[in-house]
């Protein structure tokens, strides 16, 4: 192992830890690295400031961030790093952004899948290191939606504080530390408490337990290596390590002995403890939403119509809305999200999220394979939006052609019957084409997840929430209205 300030150069991986008694110098190395914890509990020491490790919890360290890791021998992890070269500079700075997050029950044990069929590619170089970008991405995403709370940088008076407190050398006492930082005791005390959540004596205390790890290989004796770390009593080195580390000072020294590789467990046995809803997939929640796209314009005899439109005196012709391009759109877009945050003001993070993360218009684009019909038609989009969700509330395959064509012939009849949106301004049908194409846009998310899910819960929920936003919409009740498909 190389001494502190040295960069250390690791082959870029994905590897799941040994449980055992092992524990790092203070090191850094060139790539940027990920920890997923699984079991047991540690904590992260950095040059300003630690990350508390349990179960769930994923840790960024940045290319070149000095770290140091004191670990239960119960501690199992996954690490992954990969060069920076491989990784654009807005992915780091997300990363330097929330270095540390605690997943959802649901997110920790889609990670632990993901890295456990990733590390079986090591055989392909070219496959392993293809699908090492994608890991890094998928666990950036379940972190970005997350509760761990961002990192504020530290006052200069704390990481002085830090540096001391681990120098390795007898720290002075409370007053000559606020003195030597230039601040007031009162207000170093404040300050170590926001911006660590620990009191001076726990900083103390931790440094001390961190030279006791480095001490403790080279005298093999407990209390030898306490004392010297700066512990009064054994009593009290006793209470901060069993608190820290989760078993007593002599369970880890024979636990430390033995450090043999044992059986790891999955996450899903050892996750219990986080919270299990998702935040991940922001398309099932905004799916359940209806955006103020039609309820305007189609009243009550709408779904009649499109069921039955011999009964109405429509006319099939387009539902022209002066669009030549879906980029011409774009423009529509920041006013479509304010009318649904103002219509849907609890969702309004996830509404943010979804226009400024995703380009909606583009999803759209592959909503329903090439129909050979353009944008230009109101009628069109509106088409879309049923079929999709008629495919969502049954399960069903993507509609054909001439299916297609026939429910595009009873929606431009019963379009044309309302005559509402026949008499709306161009203006006006141009935003709501943008709606009605962002709604489509959320449904198809939503859709696809859940298929790929393997969740028969979620496919329900799905099923419903399509034909329920279809309903709040239009009218249009796909499980009642027995539709041309």
């Amino acid at each position: 192992m190389q001494q502190s300030g040295k960069i250390l150069s690791y082959v870029t991986e994905v590897r799941r830890t040994a449980r055992g008694g092992a524990y790092q110098a203070d090191h850094a190395h060139y790539q940027l690295e990920f920890n997923f914890i699984l079991s047991g509990k540690g904590c992260y020491l950095l040059d300003d400031g630690h990350h508390d490790l349990v179960p769930g919890t994923v840790v960024w360290l940045l290319p070149g961030q000095h770290h140091r890791l004191m670990r239960s021998p119960d501690m199992s992890m996954w690490v992954a790093t990969i060069s920076p070269a491989e990784l654009d500079e807005e992915f780091l700075q997300d990363v330097a952004a929330k270095p540390c997050s605690q997943l959802s029950s649901q997110d920790a044990i889609a990670l632990d899948r993901l890295l456990s069929h990733h590390s079986q590619d090591s055989d392909d170089p070219r496959l392993y290191l293809a699908g090492l970008a994608y890991v890094f991405r998928s666990a950036l995403h379940a972190c970005q939606t997350s509760p761990g709370a961002t990192r504020r940088p530290m006052h200069p008076a704390v990481i002085r504080t830090l540096q001391i407190l681990r120098s390795g050398t007898d720290a002075p006492g409370a007053a000559e530390l606020a003195r030597i930082c230039g601040v007031s005791q009162a207000y170093l005390g404040q300050l170590l408490s926001e911006q660590t959540g620990l009191r001076l004596v726990e900083l103390r205390n931790r440094a001390r337990l961190e030279q006791f790890h480095i001490l403790y290989p080279k005298s093999g004796d407990l209390l030898t290596a306490a004392l010297e770390a700066g512990f009064g009593s054994y009593t009290q080195f006793h209470r901060v390590f069993s608190e820290m580390i989760g078993m007593t000072p002599g369970e880890w020294a024979k636990a430390g002995e033995q450090a043999q590789v044992l059986s790891f467990p999955s996450a899903a046995d050892v996750l219990a403890g986080t919270s299990g809803e998702s935040g991940r997939m922001i398309w099932y929640a905004l799916a359940e939403l209806a955006l103020p796209t039609g309820s305007r314009w189609f009243g009550p005899d709408f779904a009649r119509y499109v069921v039955a439109p011999d009964s109405c005196n429509g006319v099939d012709e387009p539902i022209p809305n002066g669009i030549n391009s879906i980029d011409e759109l774009r423009a529509y877009m920041p006013m479509v999200l304010e009318q649904a945050r103002a219509a849907h003001p609890a969702h309004a993070a996830r509404l943010d999220r979804a226009f400024q993360r995703n380009d909606l218009l583009a999803l759209h684009q592959g909503s329903l394979g090439s129909y050979g019909l353009g944008y230009g038609d109101v009628a069109v989009l509106i088409t879309t939006y049923i079929a999709l969700a008629w495919m969502g509330t049954n399960n069903a395959p993507i509609p054909t052609v001439p299916q297609i064509q026939k429910l595009l012939s009873h929606v431009r009849r019963a379009v044309s019957a309302i005559g509402m949106f026949r008499s709306a301004s161009l203006w006006e049908r141009q935003l709501a084409t943008a709606a009605i194409i962002a709604q489509t846009s959320i449904l198809r998310a939503a859709v696809d997840g859940c298929r790929g899910s393997g969740n028969d819960t979620l496919v329900q929920r799905i099923n419903m929430t399509a034909n329920n936003t279809l309903i709040t919409s239009l009218g249009v009740d796909v499980k009642q209205h027995r539709l041309v498909f």
